[in-house]
C-alpha cells in the first residue's frame, strides 16, 4: 500500500462517514444497475485502444452470487470487482481475486461494515479483460512500466473504473482501495485524457 494513502484506521473512519453522508434512497437492484451501466460506460473505449503486444483489449462483465459461487480463478482475463453492502452501497473496487465476504476485521472493507453493523451483499460485478499485460504472482505485472501506453495494466485499469465512479457521484465506502497512483483528480483525468486523445478516442 502507498505511503500516502492514510492509515487503516483513517479508512475504516473515512468510509463510516461517507456511508452516513450517501443514503441510498433506491432499491438494491436499481443501484446495482446503476453502477453496472456506469463500469460498462467507462470500459467501452478501452477496447479502441491498442492492446498489449498487438493483441486487442475486450472485456466481459459478469454478475455474479458468491454465496453459490466463490472462485472464478478458471476465467480468462484479468480480473477486476466491484463488492456492495446489503443495501447497496459500494464498499471496494479491486483487482485480482481477492473478492469475497470476508468478516475478519484484518480486511479494511469487512472492518467498515462491521462498524456499520452491516453485511456484504452477495451480489458483486466481476470484469474480465484480455489484450493487457498479465498479472503473475505477487501482483508482479500489473505496474505501468514499459507499456506502450498505461491501459495496458491492471492497475491503470482498477483505478480508472474506480475514479470514473466517484466521478459520477457514486461513493465508494473504502475509496483508498483502487487509487493506485497518488494523483489528484484533475490530474487523474490529464492523465487519461492524453492517452485517448493521444489515439483519438472519445471517452
Amino acid at each position: 500500500m502507498g505511503t500516502w494513502k492514510p492509515s487503516r484506521e483513517e479508512r475504516v473512519k473515512i468510509g463510516i462517514e461517507t456511508f452516513k453522508n450517501h443514503p441510498i434512497d433506491k432499491s438494491f437492484n436499481e443501484y446495482y444497475l446503476e453502477v453496472r451501466k456506469h463500469v460498462e460506460t467507462c470500459l467501452k473505449p478501452l477496447s479502441e485502444l491498442p492492446g498489449y503486444e498487438a493483441s486487442n483489449i475486450k472485456y466481459h462483465i459478469l454478475d455474479v452470487d458468491l454465496s453459490k459461487q466463490k472462485d472464478f480463478t478458471t476465467k480468462v482475463g484479468e480480473c477486476l470487482f466491484v463488492q456492495f453492502t446489503e443495501d447497496g452501497h459500494i464498499v471496494v473496487i479491486g483487482a485480482g481475486h481477492d473478492y469475497g465476504m470476508p468478516t475478519s476485521n484484518k480486511y479494511i472493507g469487512a472492518n467498515i461494515i462491521n462498524k456499520l453493523g452491516n453485511k456484504w451483499s452477495k451480489n458483486a460485478i466481476l470484469i474480465f479483460i484480455t489484450g493487457i499485460r498479465q498479472v503473475g504472482s505477487y501482483g508482479k505485472g500489473s505496474g505501468i512500466g514499459g507499456l506502450e501506453h498505461k491501459f495496458q495494466s491492471r492497475n491503470m485499469i482498477e483505478m480508472y473504473i474506480g475514479e470514473y465512479i466517484l466521478k459520477q457521484g457514486i461513493a465508494i465506502l473504502d475509496k483508498y482501495s483502487h487509487k493506485n497512483y497518488k494523483l489528484t483528480p484533475d490530474e487523474w483525468d490529464d492523465e487519461t485524457d492524453k492517452i485517448f486523445n493521444y489515439y483519438n478516442i472519445n471517452n
